[in-house]
C-alpha cells in the first residue's frame, strides 16, 4: 500500500470461533518474508479482546486505527493502537470522532493527519453508511464533515481508501449494486481538499 508499511498486512478474521462457540471478529496479520512470500496469519498482538475488532487501517508509523465494541465503547467506536510489537497502548478516539452513533469503518492518512470515518444512519447523512472526513489539528480531531452526494447516497458506502496519486476508493451499494468498488478523484470531493492524500 503506498505510504504504508510494507512488511505487514493487517486484516480481520471473518468470524473466529472461540472455545465457547461464540463468533467474533479479530485483527490478524501476516508478515513479508525475505523470500518475498508471506508468513502464516496470526492475531495482531496487544489489540484483540473478546469483543468485536474489525476494519483496521494502518498508519505509516505503525499505529492501527480500527472499529470495536469493546468495553468503553458507546456502540462500535473508533480506537487507536499505538506502535508496538507485542504490546500496544489502545485508546478510544473520543468526541467528536466517536459518538453515540455507529462508527464502523475507518481510513487514516499515513501521517495520521486525517481520518475518513464510516458512520451508520447519521441523522444528518444521506442514509445507510456514509463517509465523513475529520482532520487532526493542534486541538485534536475536527468535527467530521460529510463527503457529500458526490460520494454518499441513500445506500451504503464504506471501505474507504485514499491513494497517494489522488483517488478515493470505496465500496457502494448505489444503482442497485451489491458491494461494488468505486473510485473518484480526490479533487472533486470538496470536503477532502486533497489533504487526506498527503504521505
Amino acid at each position: 500500500l503506498p505510504g504504508h508499511p510494507q512488511d505487514e498486512y493487517e486484516c480481520h478474521d471473518p468470524g473466529a470461533v472461540r472455545p465457547e462457540g461464540r463468533r467474533d471478529f479479530n485483527l490478524w496479520m501476516v508478515e513479508r518474508q525475505e523470500s518475498g512470500g508471506w508468513s502464516e496469519p496470526r492475531p495482531v498482538p496487544g489489540v484483540n479482546t473478546t469483543a468485536w475488532e474489525a476494519h483496521v487501517a494502518p498508519a505509516a508509523g505503525g499505529a492501527l486505527y480500527f472499529s470495536s465494541n469493546r468495553p468503553g465503547s458507546s456502540r462500535p467506536d473508533l480506537w487507536r493502537a499505538g506502535p508496538g510489537n507485542e504490546e500496544r497502548t489502545v485508546t478510544r478516539l473520543g468526541s467528536p470522532v466517536s459518538t453515540d452513533l455507529r462508527e464502523t469503518d475507518v481510513w487514516v492518512a499515513p501521517d495520521e493527519s486525517a481520518l475518513i470515518v464510516v458512520v451508520t444512519d447519521h441523522p444528518e447523512g444521506y442514509g445507510g453508511d456514509d463517509l465523513w472526513i475529520s482532520y487532526r489539528g493542534a486541538d485534536g480531531w475536527s468535527v467530521p464533515a460529510n463527503l457529500g452526494d458526490v460520494v454518499n447516497t441513500a445506500e451504503y458506502e464504506y471501505g474507504p481508501f485514499v491513494t497517494l496519486d489522488g483517488w478515493l476508493w470505496f465500496t457502494s451499494h448505489r444503482r442497485g449494486g451489491t458491494a461494488d468498488i468505486w473510485r473518484i478523484p480526490v479533487e472533486v470531493v470538496p470536503a477532502l481538499g486533497g489533504a487526506a492524500a498527503r504521505p
